[in-house]
Order: C-alpha cells, then sequence, then structure tokens
C-alpha cells in the first residue's frame, strides 16, 4: 500500500481494455499487475489478430524463397476415339475405335526475371518485421490499458477504506457525545446533528463499495473474467517521487527516445523500405525474363498393329520421349502498364512518407502532453497536499473549539467533512500522477511495472 500522513493511496480509473476471451479464475487468487498484463497478452483480441498477421507474413516469406526452386508437374490422361482420327503412331488417317493413355512429367526453372525473385523475398522479410513490430506495439497498449483499469480498482479500494475509517470515527463520535449529552456537557440537540453525520458517512460507504464493485467489474470484463467469480488483485506498495524532487529529462530528449523505442515507428520506416522495393519490382516489367523447361512423356494404344503388337509397358517404353528447352520473353510493347505500375509505386511511397511524418507529429504531440499532463499532475499534488494539511489543522482547531463549547456541532463536521473531501482529493491527485508518470515510461519505452 501506499503511505502518505494518514492516508491509503489507491489507484485511478482511466482507461478500460474490453472484450477479451473468457478464462476462468480460482476463487481467492490475488493477482498482481504483472499477472493481469501477462493474461491480457495472452488473451487479447488484438493481440491475436497481430499473431495471426506474423504468422501469415511468415508464410509469404517461405513460398517466396521456394519460388527459387524449379517445379514439378506430372499429368496422365486417357481417351477413347470413335470414327476417323490420327494414328499416334504412324501419323496417318485411320477409322477405327482407339483407346489411348498419355503419361508426362514436366518442370520448370526461372533462370532470369530482372531480380524479382530475391526482391519479393527482401520485401517478404520487411513484411515479416513490420508484423512483429505491429504486434509488438499491441502488447505495449494492451500493457498500457490494463494498468489503469488496475489502478482504478486500487483507487476504488483505498477510497472505501478510507470512507469506513470516517464512518467509524463518526459512529465513535455519536457514542462520545451521547455520552456528554447524558452528563450535561452538550445541549440535547447535537445528538441529532451527529447523527445525521453518521447517516451520511454511511452512504458515502455504500457509495464506496459500489465504486470498488464497479471498478472491480470492468477489470473483470477487461481480463474476460465471469463477474461471478471472486477475483481479487494484489495492493502493493508503490514508491511515488515527491513533486518538488522530480526532474523530467529534456522534451526532445523524452521524443527522441519515443521515436526510437515505439514499436509504430519502426513499422512505418519498414513499410518505407517495402515501398521503395515494390517501385523496383514494378521496373522489372521492363526486363526480359529466361525460363528453362523440361518435360518428359510416353504413350499406349490399343491398336494391335501398332508398335507391332506390343504390351501396355512394351509401348511406354518405345513411345518415351523427352525435351528441353529454354524461353526467352522480351517485353516490347505493355500498353504503359508497367509505367502505370512504376508511379502508381512511387505514389505509394510518397504516401507511405507522408503516413511516418505524421506518426512522428503525433508521438510528438502526445510527448509533449505527457509531459505537460506529468507536471500539472505534479503540481496538483502538491496543492492537494497543502490543501490537506491546511484543512487538518482547521479541522484541529475547530474540534478543540468545539470540545470548549465555542463552536457548534455543525460547525465541527462541516470542518471534517472538507477534511475528508481533502483526503479524497490527495488520493485523487496521487495516483493521477502514478498514471501520468507510468505513460512517460510507455513512451520511454519503458516496462509497465507498479514497483
Amino acid at each position: 500500500m501506499i503511505k502518505y500522513s494518514r492516508l491509503k493511496k489507491a489507484g485511478i480509473g482511466f482507461f478500460a481494455l474490453l472484450y477479451l476471451p473468457f478464462l476462468a479464475i480460482s476463487q481467492g487468487e490475488e493477482w498482481s499487475l504483472e499477472r493481469c498484463i501477462s493474461h491480457a497478452e495472452k488473451n487479447s483480441l488484438t493481440i491475436q489478430e497481430s499473431q495471426i498477421g506474423v504468422q501469415q507474413a511468415a508464410l509469404n516469406l517461405a513460398q517466396d524463397k521456394r519460388n527459387r526452386y524449379p517445379n514439378l508437374n506430372a499429368n496422365t490422361g486417357i481417351n477413347y476415339n470413335v470414327g476417323r482420327f490420327v494414328n499416334p503412331v504412324t501419323n496417318e488417317f485411320i477409322t477405327t475405335n482407339l483407346l489411348a493413355n498419355n503419361i508426362g512429367v514436366s518442370s520448370g526453372l526461372v533462370v532470369y526475371n530482372g531480380g524479382r525473385l530475391q526482391k519479393n523475398i527482401t520485401r517478404s522479410e520487411l513484411q515479416q518485421q513490420v508484423s512483429e513490430t505491429n504486434l509488438e506495439q499491441a502488447q505495449r497498449d494492451v500493457a498500457l490499458n490494463v494498468a489503469s483499469s488496475y489502478l482504478s480498482v486500487l483507487l476504488a479500494i483505498e477510497r472505501d477504506n478510507n470512507t469506513k475509517a470516517i464512518l467509524a470515527e463518526s459512529v465513535r463520535q455519536l457514542d462520545r457525545i451521547n455520552k456528554l449529552i447524558a452528563s450535561g456537557a452538550l445541549p440535547e440537540a447535537d445528538i441529532y446533528e451527529a447523527e445525521a453525520q453518521v447517516a451520511r458517512n454511511e452512504q458515502s460507504v455504500v457509495a464506496s463499495e459500489n465504486a470498488v464493485t464497479q471498478a472491480y467489474l470492468i477489470l473483470k470484463t477487461t481480463l474476460q473474467i465471469p463477474i461471478e467469480q471472486d477475483f481479487k488483485i494484489e495492493q502493493p506498495t508503490i514508491s511515488i517521487p515527491g513533486p518538488e524532487t522530480l526532474i523530467l529529462e529534456p522534451y526532445n530528449v523524452i521524443v527522441q527516445q519515443a521515436i526510437s523505442t515505439q514499436p509504430s515507428v519502426k513499422a512505418g520506416e519498414l513499410q518505407l523500405q517495402s515501398a521503395a522495393l515494390d517501385i523496383e519490382l514494378a521496373k522489372v516489367g521492363k526486363l526480359p525474363s529466361v525460363s528453362l523447361n523440361a518435360s518428359t512423356g510416353t504413350n499406349f494404344a490399343n491398336l494391335s498393329q501398332i508398335a507391332g503388337g506390343a504390351g501396355y509397358f512394351g509401348q511406354l517404353n518405345e513411345n518415351l520421349n523427352g525435351s528441353v528447352g529454354v524461353f526467352i520473353n522480351i517485353p516490347i510493347y505493355d500498353r504503359g502498364a508497367t509505367n502505370t505500375a512504376v508511379e502508381q509505386a512511387k505514389l505509394r511511397q510518397l504516401t507511405q512518407q507522408i503516413s511516418n511524418r505524421r506518426i512522428r507529429q503525433n508521438i510528438e504531440t502526445q510527448v509533449q502532453q505527457a509531459l505537460a499532463d506529468a507536471k500539472a499532475a505534479a503540481k496538483q499534488m502538491q496543492a492537494a497536499q497543502k490543501t490537506l494539511d491546511a484543512s487538518q489543522k482547521a479541522f484541529d482547531n475547530t474540534k478543540k473549539r468545539y470540545e470548549i463549547g465555542a463552536t457548534t456541532l455543525l460547525d465541527f463536521n462541516t470542518s471534517q467533512n472538507n477534511l475528508n473531501q481533502a483526503e479524497f482529493n490527495l488520493i485523487i491527485a496521487k495516483y493521477d500522477y502514478i498514471f501520468k508518470l507510468k505513460i512517460l515510461e510507455f513512451y520511454q519505452g519503458k516496462k509497465i511495472t507498479l514497483n
């Protein structure tokens, strides 16, 4: 737990990650933030989609590598001819019925096609890296979202603990007032204000308990844990740097850290390299290609006069033939298709350059906002602490005055309520400050943790 003055701190709610697959959780088991993040990473639909993208990229790369090798095909067919046709052996026209069987094997190999095969392999390697960086970005986003939901539960728990402590104190105060009224030290009318204060605090406890339930519901939904199952989180000790000791790195340093560590930036750079390859691949359409083909085959016919009456296997052996050929394709005029493909590839490259600049601009803006938020949260926490200190002094003074009869119970309760509100505000301010620091760590490429 986070210790400060008389309060315990708790998390603050920001965002909730939704729609993750079901996974049953054993009752009474406490989950750390690290375990929640690990669970979310294994079950997030977004991450699962990214993992499929990685697998698809790996398959594409493997296929592009296999395209360098020759292929091999076998074929066979059976024909039954009736009437006049060409004798498959003598090439003479005959009139009869014929049952024929053809068998063949062929293979082809690309010898040269302007480097298209190797360029395709290089592009597939880049796309595989893009898929991997997209997966990494999805994992980082999930971790940040889970952390915000986790902090939301911590905040609700600590506020609930605080409101229950306040209720307990008001009940004790009611008991003291009853005794003082019985002894004649206080007017009987004070009992009504004391009872009203207890009722207000009981209402606050109901609200805080509902807040805990709601925060757990959001986290359970985030992790796809059944609502009816008992699920608890750990309440770790979190070290909070004091605002007065907060030293933020210069803006340009954090921006460079974000640019060098954010997977989205790396993915954009890889996409730009792939776009450059697309231009080279489009230009290949202007170059000649060379391929090597080889085939062998044989046939059988049921005409007894063919091949001297040889049987099935005898005919197959006698009719065996083969061929090897080199084929050269030289593009002369393709109605401008290649030039159009090249220009389209250049436009895609330009679009990717603009996209990359937009990604960098967004990161710069987000880092600037994160820095401003962290500084503002630090100041807000300082202000909340000062308000709490002042409210504590005011309450102590009002309490002394009430005990000597110099003020009313209504004034006493008002001062106490102001103190309670100051406590709540400090809880929120401190965990708002924690979350803003976690956002900065996110952009610096650090692992999300509460340690």
